[in-house]
């Protein structure tokens, strides 16, 4: 058996041998496969894993495979060939080719998409907006996206899924879904009544979408889907009807309007009346107004709605009561149709009204010589003084027996009008009585020095029994009463005191002059420092806290000038003011550039200088206040471009603290020299221009915007609300205050001139007993009434001061108001009543009123606000086709904010207006020459129609149209011509008054001077209309002009 195996290794040894000289065998490569890589992939492909070769002779050759693999380009997709290599030792050769396939798999990437929110009857949504897609391999795909929006309903409230997709070359597909949440529109429809619905009787039929706008804030102008009902009117028959308007939106929101139709009748009013009516010259004029409205001999009736005559409107524009002749008066009324009668009146003014005839209370005789007209005196309501013309008889008198005789004294004016009066003549029996009185009056004893006392107090006998009547020729430093008013600081006033003196049946007249004494000078010396509290929006300024002095027991404040401007920082441009302290004067100056009348630029200096000794303030122009002023936040001027600007030279003015009882103090406190002056003061002067206040309540400062005071709200129960509110006001604060008052409209009160005053104190002396003698609420009460007896609307009440509960104030009644202010609610209760009758209520005036042929709009604005403009470009967007003219409406306006005024006359005519004012009490004077970027709507006929409303702000729109060539129709307007601003009075109080900034017009001489004349009084029209409200006579007015 061991050779058997012995010899089968032998033959297989050399077997072997014997084949390694013959192999031609390939070596055998196995465990080789495909491979499939991600195109872009940075991994490696490891091509000899599990790859394995054999040799039948040289056994294992693994080691010795190579791979060729260089074809393959991974970032290419595509099928590449990979060739295995091995070789044996006899050179046998063995290759296996695989495949490398580099393939895209990955899906295309959608990004920006997010939930959709739509509200239904919006635009369309725009799926895509901000979507992209992106591909590993083929880039930017975001043109390829598709949107699947199968299962949305845009029409339908509901939730649903959107599906975004993109597919790249490779047929990856990329996918994202969204929800789209469609809601319904939250916004009804709103539907505008753009113009009342009066019609004639019989009239065939009514557009009524001429009169209605629907507007939805999803979906735009929806009138073209309103639907009306007006099954219930009656064409034929005059009444009021309900039309109901209705619109419902995408959403199904439904709104309705029920509007009123008026089918009116064309029958006018009629008047009766007398034709011809007398009066006295000098009638008040309510006098014959109350009588055309009460008396049975006027009546006004209609067809329809029967006796109108409260409607009536009495004209007597055309008459001047206070000279003799013939004048026509014009009534006028409207029925709820609008057919309107006017009916004249002839009115005789004559004078039949007797002289009348003033004599002493007797002439007494003892055997001197008797003058029978002395202290006669004949007065005529229309000649004036006519005593030349008293003749007397005296042929009852005998003066050579005691007793008391009666002489006739007669007296014929121009229109023959006679008067008689008996006088009396005493003849004395002896000189006793005469002799007793003018010795008790020889031993009075009336002050030679001056009297530094609030009231001096006279004797009332004589030892003789002489009793002493006394009283004071008027003056304004002695009240009513006879209280003294004292003068200024330094200064010295003279009186007169008239005495009666009487014993038994004589009496004389005496008259002495006494000397008061001026106010003293004042020392401070007390300290505190007060909260500074900015509550103004328009100007922002800084909270902080200032320094404030008080004499000793006093309690009017004193400040530091220079601190109390720098709480106005923000409001004023305080970084640009210099001080400068030297001594006793303190100067204040700053720069201002601007063009010369060479159009080249110059600085111009600024300056102030108190004079703490004489106790003065000097500038060299009023325009000192307002160059230091910041900008408002609100542009009250946009849209605006000053163009030109020519300005007159005013006259630099000093004004005499002193004189009115004001001491500016240089104080020493510690090693510093304060420079203080009343806060009043400072406050008056330095934000007279600013529209911007510093408001003192005893407690802290506050800083406030004048429109604050004006808006009545919370602003002012905060700055109201005080621990003064259950305090008495101090006698040093009554006095201060009545002597502020007349110095501010001595000085910054912008109808001082025309009012003919060289002073204040001479008109406001009767509310100084009240105002300084009398308590808390007479004091608050007189400045109440002071403030309405200047009988102008731009001058009024505004708040009752600090030393009354915050809630405390008085309420207006017709009664305090002047005749002036009277008149002018009359005639705006005339024309709101004429509004009312037309429209259920003047406010519901619509915005837009058409004449009955259409070519005439009326646009109407009921003040000026800073919307006014923009309001106004809107409706007249949405005028009817066919409308030439358009009359601005200004008859109910009792004006607002000049800034929109300017800037509605940018939409009126392209050629740039004019702005003049002046100041009278500098002399300066200046003319704005202004244009806008506003584009006019020069398609139009442009009119400007005003009434006996017209007031302030519309007041000036009318004289502005008249210089650029719009004519002004209507009546005359009511007038106002100054700016306002708010004067705080010590104690708490502010009223509004007329400032310095005077609102003009200019006329050109021949010599090519300017004189600025104020429109205070009010503007003519160029056309006159018996009615501002009656649409057919307006539109037969503008035929007439074509």
């Amino acid at each position: 058996m061991k050779r058997l195996k012995y010899l089968v290794l032998l033959l297989l040894v050399v077997f072997l041998v014997s084949c390694n000289t013959k192999d031609m065998e390939q070596p055998v490569i196995e465990g080789t496969t495909n491979f499939e890589i991600e195109v872009g992939s940075t991994s490696t492909i490891d091509y000899l894993q599990n790859v394995t070769a054999t040799d039948n002779v040289d056994g294992n050759l693994t080691s010795s495979i190579s791979v060729d693999s260089s074809k393959v380009d991974v970032n290419v997709v595509g099928s590449y060939d990979v060739t295995y290599t091995v070789t044996d030792a006899a050179g046998n050769k063995k290759e296996v080719t695989i495949k490398v396939n580099v393939v895209d798999k990955t899906k295309p990437v959608i990004t920006g998409h997010e939930d959709i929110t739509y509200v239904i009857g919006s635009d369309m949504p725009n799926y895509l907006e901000g979507i992209t897609a992106t591909d590993n391999y083929d880039g930017f795909l975001t043109d390829a996206i598709t949107v699947d929006d199968s299962g949305v309903d845009l029409f339908e409230a509901g939730t649903y899924e959107l599906v975004y997709r993109v597919t790249d070359a490779s047929g990856n597909v990329g996918e994202e879904k969204v929800n789209v949440v469609v809601e319904a529109n939250p916004f009804a429809p709103v539907l505008t009544l753009l113009e009342q619905i009066s019609v004639d009787q019989n009239t065939a039929s009514i557009d009524y979408m001429k009169y209605i706008s629907a507007y939805s804030e999803i979906e735009g102008d929806l009138t073209n889907i309103v639907t009306v009902d007006d099954s219930n009117v009656k064409l034929d028959t005059v009444g009021t009807y309900a039309v109901i308007y209705r619109v419902v939106d995408k959403s199904g929101n439904e709104t309705k309007l029920t509007v009123t139709v008026k089918v009116r009748d064309t029958v006018a009013p009629v008047i009766n009346g007398l034709a011809t009516l007398t009066y006295n010259v000098h009638i008040d004029p309510v006098v014959i107004e109350n009588y055309l409205r009460t008396s049975a001999s006027f009546t006004a009736t209609d067809n329809l709605e029967g006796n109108i005559k409260d409607r009536m409107n009495i004209d007597l524009s055309a008459v001047d009561l206070s000279v003799l002749g013939e004048y026509t008066l014009v009534l006028s009324v409207s029925d709820t149709s609008g057919n309107e009668t006017v009916f004249n009146v002839k009115i005789i003014v004559r004078d039949a009204t007797k002289p009348v005839i003033s004599l002493p209370t007797t002439l007494f005789y003892f055997g001197e010589t008797l003058d029978y007209l002395e202290g006669a005196l004949a007065q005529d309501n229309y000649d004036g003084n006519i005593t030349n013309k008293l003749i007397y008889n005296d042929e009852n008198v005998n003066l050579d027996v005691p007793g008391v005789y009666t002489v006739i004294y007669t007296v014929t004016d121009e229109s023959g009008n006679t008067a008689t009066a008996n006088g009396k003549v005493t003849v004395l029996e002896s000189r006793e009585l005469v002799d007793n009185l003018r010795t008790d009056v020889e031993a009075l004893d009336i002050p030679s020095t001056p009297l530094a006392v609030r009231k001096y107090t006279f004797p009332s006998t004589g030892e003789n029994g002489t009793q002493f009547s006394w009283s004071y020729l008027e003056s304004q430093f002695v009240s009513t009463s006879g209280n003294f008013i004292r003068p200024g600081i330094h200064e010295e006033a003279e009186v007169i005191v008239r005495l009666r003196a009487q014993n038994g049946v004589y009496f004389e007249v005496y008259y002495f002059e006494l000397t008061i004494a001026g106010l003293e000078e004042v020392e401070v010396s007390e300290k505190q420092t007060l909260i500074y509290e900015a509550l103004g929006t328009e100007y922002v300024t800084e909270d902080s806290q200032i320094d404030t002095y008080f004499v000793t027991g006093g309690s009017v404040p004193y400040v530091g000038v220079e601190e109390f401007l720098a709480l106005l920082e923000g409001a004023i441009a305080f970084d640009e003011l210099v001080f400068e302290y030297e001594e006793d004067i303190l100067t204040i100056t700053y720069e201002v550039s601007g063009e010369n009348e060479d159009g080249d630029e110059e600085t111009y200096e600024m300056i102030a200088i108190f004079n703490f000794t004489e106790n003065t303030f000097f500038i060299e122009t009023y325009d000192f206040f307002a160059y230091y002023v910041e900008s408002t936040t609100t542009d009250y001027g946009d849209g605006l471009n000053y163009e030109d600007v020519e300005g007159f030279d005013s006259v630099p003015r000093t004004f005499d603290l002193g004189a009115y009882g004001f001491d500016i103090i240089l104080h020493e406190d510690g090693e510093e020299v304060l420079y203080l002056a009343p806060y009043y003061i400072l406050n008056l002067l330095f934000t007279s221009d600013l529209y911007y206040d510093v408001y003192y309540n005893g407690d802290q400062y506050y800083g406030v915007d004048t429109n604050q005071f004006l808006d009545k709200g919370d602003v002012l129960e905060t700055i109201k609300t005080s621990s003064f509110n259950t305090k008495a006001m101090p006698y040093d604060m009554k006095l201060f205050s009545y002597n502020y008052l007349v110095f501010a409209f001595d000085h910054f009160y912008g109808l001082k001139e025309g009012a003919n005053v060289e002073t204040y104190a001479t008109k406001f002396n009767s509310f100084y007993d009240k105002m300084v003698e009398g308590n808390d609420y007479e004091h608050y009460r007189a400045v109440f009434e002071l403030s309405y007896s200047l009988d102008e609307l731009h001058t009024s009440h505004e708040i009752t001061g600090f030393y009354e509960p915050a809630s405390f104030e008085f309420t207006l009644a017709l009664g305090d108001l002047g005749q002036r202010t009277q008149a002018y609610y009359r005639g705006y209760w005339t024309v709101q009543g004429q509004l009312d009758a037309l429209y259920g209520n003047a406010a519901a005036t619509p915005p837009i009123r058409y004449t009955p042929n259409g070519k005439t709009a009326i646009i109407n604005i009921s003040s000026f606000t800073v919307d006014t403009p923009d309001q106004f470009k809107r409706n007249i967007e949405l005028l009817d086709d066919g409308v030439e003219n358009v009359i601005v409406d200004i008859s109910y306006n009792g004006g607002g904010n000049v800034g929109a005024v300017f800037r509605l006359f940018g939409y009126l005519t392209e050629t740039p207006i004019k702005y003049h004012s002046q100041n009278p009490a500098d002399g300066s004077k200046v003319t704005y020459t202004i244009s806008s970027d506003y584009d006019a709507f020069e398609q139009y006929n442009f009119y400007i129609m005003i009434s006996s409303v017209t007031f302030s702000a519309a007041n000036l729109t009318a004289s502005m149209a008249k210089e650029v060539g719009i004519p002004v129709i209507g009546q005359k307007s009511s007038g106002g011509a100054s700016s306002i601003g708010m004067l705080q009075i010590p104690g708490g109080s502010v009223i509004r008054m007329s400032t310095n900034n005077v609102l003009s017009r200019r006329e050109i001489l021949e010599d090519g001077t300017y004189v600025y004349h104020s429109i205070e009084y009010g503007v003519e029209p160029d056309y006159k209309l018996v009615s501002v409200t009656n649409l057919q006579l307006i539109q037969d007015f503008i035929e007439s002009l074509s």
